[in-house]
Formats: C-alpha cells, structure tokens, sequence
C-alpha cells in the first residue's frame, strides 16, 4: 500500500510553518490514480495553508509497481543516488523479490523516474535503452543533448530528443528489431547484484560500453571513463599505442587522477596530448589544464589557452568556461568582457551553473556589461539549479529592483534558498530584512 508521513514545512514565500502528510511511498497496483498524480506532478505540488501559494517539493519517494514487478527509488542529487545504492537494510526481503524477478532502480529527478515507468511499462530492458541513448548521445553527429524514451508505437521505440540551447523537444523513432539486436549484443556484457538497488549512471554505462570494445564512443562534457575497479589497464593501453584516441584519453585520466595508486602527470600530459592531437575535446581541455597549473609539463599560459580554444570551438563546455575565466581576469591575454561574455555564454548555454553565475555577474557590473535585465536572466538559470551565490545576487536585484521588477517577495524567497545553504551574505541580508 502506499504510504504517507506527516512532516513540518515552512512555505519558501511566507515563511510560515505548517504540518503536511507527504507521500514516501505510492503503490500504483493497490492505488493506481497515483500513477497520474506523479506524471502530472500533483504528487509532489505543496500548498500553503497561510498564503495560498504553491510550490514543487524535491521529495524522495519509492514507486512500486507490483504489477511490473518494479521499485524505483526517487533521489535528487547524484549524491544522493549513489548513498542509496548502500541502502541495505531491506536486504533479505530484496533477496526474496528478486528471485520472483523484481528489478530494484533508484533515479535522479522526475523526469528521470517518469522515463523509467515508461520504460518498465513498455516491457523493454531499461539498462539496453541508456546504453542505446549513451551511444546517441556521443557520437560524433550527435544532435540532441538530452534523449527521453516516450513509447512503444508500431513497431518503433519513440524517443523526444533535445538541444540544450532552447530545448525545443523531436520526436525520432529506432526500429524494435535493431533495439532487440542491441539487446543481444549487450547483455552479456551487463553485470550487476539483482538483489540491491541499481543507479544507472554514465560510470556504469560507460563501463560497459568499454568492455564491449566500443572505444570509438567519444566521451563529451561530464562524461566519465571507467573506474578503477572496472579498468581494464592492459587492454586500455593496448588500444592507446594503437592510436585509439578514446583509449588514449581514458589512459591520461588514469595517470592524471592516480587510479593505479599514483599519481603521474607528466604521463597523463603524454597520453592527453595524443588524444588532444586527434582532435578529442576533452583530452584538449585536460592538457589546456596541465599547461595552466604547470603539472607534468612546463607552465605555459598560451599552450593552456590554445588547447582550451580548440576543446571549445568543439563545444566543451569546461574550455570555454576557462576561456570567459581567462579574458574576464586577463590571465595570459589582455582583458576583453566581451571575450569573457562570449565564451562564458557557450559554457552557460550548454548548462553550466557556475558559468550562468559568472556571466549574470558580468552584466550586473556597472564598469562590466552593465545590462540589469541580461544579468537577471542568467542568474535565474543558475539559481533554479541551485547555486547560493546565484540566488543570493538575484535576491539581491529582487530588492533594488534591477532588471526585474522590485519584489520584497520574491527576493525574500531566493535569500532564503541562499541561506538555506548556508551563504553568509544571504544570512545576514535576512537579518537585516527581518530586523
């Protein structure tokens, strides 16, 4: 059955407390009108008793399917994903499920878990569908950002891609037949405990991709090579000297961050470069980073600025985000806020909270950009992913109001969300407020 809590809240626009029962767990077999209540993110809607005001709830939750014989565990943070995944105190029941063939989830976001119903409901192996949308996502014409599985429809899965630049969703379709070739090629591959919970993360994909021989897949921003326990260093090495630029990359990643058991950079700098010298953009920004800080190679701010460009003209995001740090600061070049804007824009646009903050500040400065309404924009951005200092500084044009319209309200809100994560500024701004 499903399960509610009571558990105190206090409402993000009045600041009044208020006691509410929330769901922990729906059972969507015993309370099936549930199910719609999570796609339409009623579930997790709040409304203040006191001021009437609704806000969405980041809540954890466990969905449970009996039916599809499915628990999916709802987390907010990859963070808190992986703590789950050590989550053992249901081991003897999980053991028994498990062998009437329950799968055991765990998800990061609602869209995630949305996705991963769909997925379950239309019979499909849900580790094959992220490794399918893993290889979608870096290859080298890939077209879309993000890849979400819709449905089953004559014959075809249905996916909705998007670019993050304006993330106006395409629907495209993959034969069945070929997705069930995929299934037979890769299953053997996937190994985990069936008995514990199951984050599928790029680590976990990308393991297996590597495994499989597949060292073609580029690797794109936040992407990340396997990890020790699973790194196949002969093979990995042997594919380098082959000059797979793949191999290559994940080797300097190897020596760079010391998962052999030290650390050597002189010898990522050499694998990196090879990579970087074919082209791979990650490899690029690695050795731009080496140049910069001096660590395995001489210390050289142009050879650091001209791998960062060439990574960033590929679209890494890490580079142009160095690059708007560079010309904002005029580190090794002359000051240029408009360079700074633009590559602090290519990384903002590709997600980059840190580099939405950076160029909100850019804007809000009066010697800077100087444009109020551009500032409140990226700043915004950055704040709904979280970042204090974002929402400490559009509090802060809240209150002035610049380049919004002055709102005590809502800049209350955002210094709150700040201090809630312990930003000092945004705590003593409260205090001067409330006094």
């Amino acid at each position: 059955m499903s399960m509610k809590l009571p558990e105190e809240l206090t409402c993000p626009y009045c600041n009044e407390p208020s006691t509410v029962e929330l769901y922990q767990g729906v059972n969507v077999t015993v309370d099936p009108e549930l199910k719609e209540k999570v796609f339409s993110g009623e579930l997790f809607l709040f409304t203040c008793p006191h001021c009437g005001k609704k806000a969405n709830l980041a809540m954890p939750l466990v969905y449970h399917d009996m039916e599809r014989q499915v628990l999916i565990q709802l987390c907010h943070s990859e963070e808190e994903a992986k703590k789950y995944c050590l989550h053992d105190d249901d081991r003897d029941a999980m053991s028994e499920m498990a062998k009437e063939g329950y799968s055991f989830r765990v998800v990061v976001g609602l869209n995630a878990l949305k996705e991963k119903i769909l997925v379950f409901d239309a019979g499909l192996n849900d580790i094959v569908v992220e490794l399918f949308k893993s290889i979608m996502l870096s290859s080298d014409d890939a077209e879309f950002d993000k890849i979400f599985f819709t449905r089953i429809e004559d014959d075809n899965l249905i996916f909705e891609g998007f670019k993050s630049k304006n993330w106006e969703g395409q629907v495209f379709a993959f034969p069945l037949e070929e997705f069930k070739k995929l299934e037979q090629d890769y299953l053997p591959l996937i190994h985990y405990d069936p008995e514990s919970w199951l984050y599928i993360d790029k680590t976990f994909l990308y393991n297996i991709l590597f495994n499989s021989g597949k060292t073609n897949v580029h690797i794109k921003d936040g992407d990340t090579p396997p990890d020790a326990s699973h790194f196949d260093f002969e093979k990995c090495r042997q594919d380098a000297e082959r000059g797979n630029c793949k191999a290559q990359y994940f080797l300097g990643d190897y020596y760079e961050n010391g998962k052999g058991g030290k650390k050597d950079h002189a010898e990522a700098a050499k694998w990196f470069r090879k990579a970087a010298e074919q082209g791979h953009p990650q490899a690029q920004f690695e050795l731009g980073s080496l140049y910069e800080c001096g660590w395995g190679v001489e210390e050289d701010q142009d050879e650091a600025i001209k791998w960062y460009l060439k990574a960033a003209e590929q679209g890494n995001s890490d580079a142009a985000y160095e690059l708007g740090r560079i010309y904002a600061n005029g580190f090794g070049v002359e000051k240029d806020l408009h360079q700074a804007a633009k590559w602090y824009r290519q990384a903002a646009e590709s997600g980059s909270d840190e580099a939405q903050l950076m160029l909100g500040l850019l804007y809000c400065d009066d010697e800077g950009l100087n444009d109020p309404a551009e500032a409140a924009k990226w700043l915004r951005l950055a704040a709904e992913q979280g970042h204090d200092e974002a929402q400490f500084y559009l509090a802060e044009l809240y209150a002035r109001g610049e380049g919004v319209p002055e709102d005590m309200d809502e800049a209350l809100k955002w210094y709150r969300k700040s201090a809630e994560q312990g930003n000092q500024d945004a705590e003593e701004a409260l205090e001067m407020y409330d006094d």
